[in-house]
């Protein structure tokens, strides 16, 4: 025996190997990553992630139209709403082609059937349209609640407030997504280019897109659960992870349909509406895994992975900053 207690030699492993103390992510070494991803793996069990995930997809299914009529609203006070929808074709193959139709329909009947104008009445249809879609940013706030080991601490008025803003603040980065994917290609045309610039165009817009989409993922995990706000080094990678496995699923899935008609065949004139509500869940499903990841990560240091000066343990008003990760047993 070398004289060491059990405590002292648990100390210098953690400190060799996982090292408690990092102070971003990429500070992790690889046998802390991979105490990170057996949580990740064991609480997509213990936190019912998938369950949680279907509760999500119903309420975002119920928010979706009343936010593409908002979107389609606010989208037309910068450019013709008939724009995006012919423009949307392009993601063909990335979102599933019967979702596509559905979103492009729905958006072609708003434009039409509504102006540009925000006009009194059209405003109080917004505000309408805006409570509706509330409920499904509740749903994400709790169902983000749970993957960060968090109890609802926000009161009714305050946890009402913040819903309709972040409903808005979603609405808002879609808009900007699209202006990006979508407007960035049209200014190249517009400017006569053609050929490979016209690509390189596009090329340039999908990736400011995704830029876009990565922070506004970003900001939904640092601010929707209700606890203090972690650093942006701390959610950054369960952003980006989102954004490429819903890519990937999202072409994978369409792929399915398009050699399946498994669908149609069970359910009928419903296959629709189940493909919809199925591609929202995986949608769903990813980005909790991807906020549980932040979380494990935030669980695997010592260190403040909040905002504002460093606080103590116990003090910093996160479950997962305020706790460590045990190492594992089999590992000494």
């Amino acid at each position: 025996m070398d004289g060491k207690d059990n405590n002292q030699r648990r100390a210098e492993f953690d400190n060799d190997t996982r090292v408690r103390g990092a102070t971003a992510p990429t500070a992790i070494p690889f046998a802390g990553w991979v105490d990170v991803l057996i949580r990740v793996f064991r609480a997509f069990g213990d936190k019912n992630l998938s369950i949680t995930a279907a509760g999500l997809s119903f309420f975002a299914l119920l928010a979706l139209f009343p936010a593409i009529g908002i979107f389609v609203a606010l989208y037309g006070l910068i450019l013709d709403p008939q724009t995006v929808v012919q423009q949307l074709s392009q993601f063909k193959g990335v979102i599933p082609g019967d979702v596509l139709n559905i979103l492009t329909n729905q958006m072609r009947e708003v434009a039409s059937s509504s102006g540009t104008r925000l006009t009194t009445a059209a405003i109080i249809s917004l505000l309408v349209a805006l409570w509706g879609v509330r409920k499904g940013t509740i749903a994400l706030m709790t169902a983000l609640n749970v993957v960060y080991d968090e109890h609802e601490k926000r009161g009714l008025i305050k946890l009402t407030f913040f819903s309709l803003l972040l409903a808005l603040a979603i609405i808002l980065g879609l808009i900007i997504i699209a202006l990006l994917a979508i407007g960035v290609p049209l200014v190249f045309a517009a400017l006569g280019a053609g050929g490979w610039l016209l690509i390189v165009g596009r090329a340039l817009g999908i990736a400011l897109a995704a830029v876009a989409m990565v922070f506004g993922l970003a900001a939904i995990y640092r601010w929707a659960p209700s606890r203090r706000a972690p650093r942006w080094r701390w959610v950054a990678v369960g952003a980006l992870m989102v954004m490429l496995f819903w890519v990937l699923g999202s072409l994978l899935f369409s792929l399915y349909l398009g050699v399946s008609s498994s669908y149609s065949a069970t359910y009928g004139s419903l296959g629709t509406v189940v493909i919809i509500l199925i591609w929202i869940y995986i949608t769903a499903l990813i980005m909790l895994i991807g906020g549980e990841l932040n979380a494990q990560l935030e669980f695997q240091t010592a260190q403040d992975t909040t905002v504002h000066a460093p606080r103590p343990m116990g003090e910093r008003g996160a479950n997962v900053a305020d706790h460590v990760a045990p190492a594992r047993d089999d590992d000494l």
